[in-house]
């Protein structure tokens, strides 16, 4: 038997040069750390397929800054604090392959509020819409940006909100209607636009609304790319009753990722697919709550946030279950214990890296990367070797 440890122990170490553990525990990498002597806090991060990361920080008595790392002032792309850049803030990051960053900005000379890509002051992809807010909600790698504009109140009771879709571009003032939803009942208009705007390469919108429509079981609901319901990706009139709002996302491939209720059923569940067809990736139910933040990437994997059961505190998952868990409350960081763990749209790389924003029993917080464990590397060295021989043929022994 001994020798069937070696041939088993040695195609590990084979396989662990490239190959990634699929429910092995990932590695934790810190960018950031706060805590009250140094007094930052953060926002969930992005990151990019380079393992470049930015995210919202501010310091107690200092400022608020986009950070591209753990310094507030030397890692900061943006920042209240800084005197003589071109912006005098900017919030709400979003980061493509190359490093641009898209923002909502105030450019310091003049005091105009918009969507910038880059140091960029003279180009607000924002210019011209005339909303009461604007923010970025997306940076595909052609430097096509997905814009969410807020022109508030429609109706008080039952409160709607009027709000709108752009896409701009890199280097371009202004950007391009995409749909918003309608004051007064019109087939084929939306009647609530429900979720910020993904995009992908090609330049595909996504996003979740509430039309107009009636069926027997109420109002059609979807995910949509343009300004009528004729744009629909996939809708309530098929094997779902009703699209759950807040996130949808939309990879290269056009593989959408999406809440809805299934026809027949009172949960909402997680979904992967298109029209032709889909599948559930979780379900609300006594281990996740609340399913909210999520993201998948071009080679169709899939992570989300979610409230977990018992505890009410959040964690960040790949699968149906507590255990498809990238991280979450009770494991360890850092040698600290996770009270929570965050995550959104963008922090989800296709190496399979995460970026997350935590906070620990003891009260500390910070922004840090999960990588996949590599295959084989049972002492989480980063290394296939003969250490990790030594690991797993001692359990061999120990069975």
């Amino acid at each position: 038997m001994h020798s069937n440890r070696i041939t088993f122990l040695a195609a590990l170490l084979v396989l662990g040069s490239s190959a990634f553990a699929q429910n092995g525990r990932p590695y934790y990498y810190g960018v950031a750390s706060g805590n009250p002597a140094n007094g930052m806090t953060f926002s969930s991060p992005v990151v990019n397929n380079n393992g470049s990361i930015a995210f919202d920080a501010s310091k107690y008595l200092t400022g608020t800054a986009i950070l591209t790392g753990a310094d507030f002032f030397k890692d900061a792309f943006v920042s209240t604090a800084d005197p003589s850049g071109p912006f005098s803030s900017g919030s709400f990051p979003h980061l493509n392959n190359a490093g641009s960053i898209a923002f909502r900005g105030t450019v310091r000379a003049t005091g105009e509020v918009g969507v910038f890509v880059g140091l960029d002051p003279e180009h607000n992809l924002a210019a011209g819409i005339g909303a009461i807010s604007h923010s970025p909600t997306g940076i595909n790698n052609n430097g096509q940006v997905a814009i969410s504009a807020d022109f508030g109140l429609y109706t008080y009771n039952p409160r709607r909100n009027h709000d709108a879709i752009y896409v701009g571009q890199a280097g371009v003032t202004g950007a391009t209607f995409v749909a918003e939803n309608t004051r007064l009942s019109a087939p084929g208009q939306f009647r609530r636009i429900d979720s910020e705007p993904a995009i992908n390469d090609a330049g595909t919108i996504a996003f979740v609304a509430q039309t107009w429509d009636d069926t027997a079981t109420g109002r059609i609901t979807g995910i949509y790319t343009g300004n009528t319901t004729a744009s629909k990706l996939i809708d309530s009139t098929g094997s779902f009753l009703t699209f759950g709002g807040g996130w949808v996302d939309i990879n290269n491939s056009g593989t959408l990722l999406f809440a809805a209720i299934e026809d027949g059923s009172l949960t909402t569940g997680l979904y992967r697919g298109t029209a032709v067809g889909t599948e559930l990736v979780a379900s609300e139910n006594a281990d996740f709550i609340d399913i909210n933040g999520r993201d998948i990437n071009n080679n169709g994997d899939v992570v989300f946030n979610a409230q977990t059961g018992g505890s009410g505190f959040n964690g960040i998952f790949n699968g149906p279950t507590l255990d498809d868990r990238v991280i979450g409350p009770g494991d360890e960081i850092f040698g600290s214990t996770v009270r929570d763990a965050f995550f959104r749209r963008g922090g989800f790389n296709d190496n399979g890296d995460v970026g997350f924003y935590y906070i620990t029993t003891d009260g500390l917080s910070g922004i840090a990367v999960a990588t996949p464990a590599t295959f084989g590397d049972a002492d989480l060295n980063h290394i296939v070797d003969f250490d990790d021989y030594s690991r797993i043929d001692n359990g061999f022994n120990n069975n």
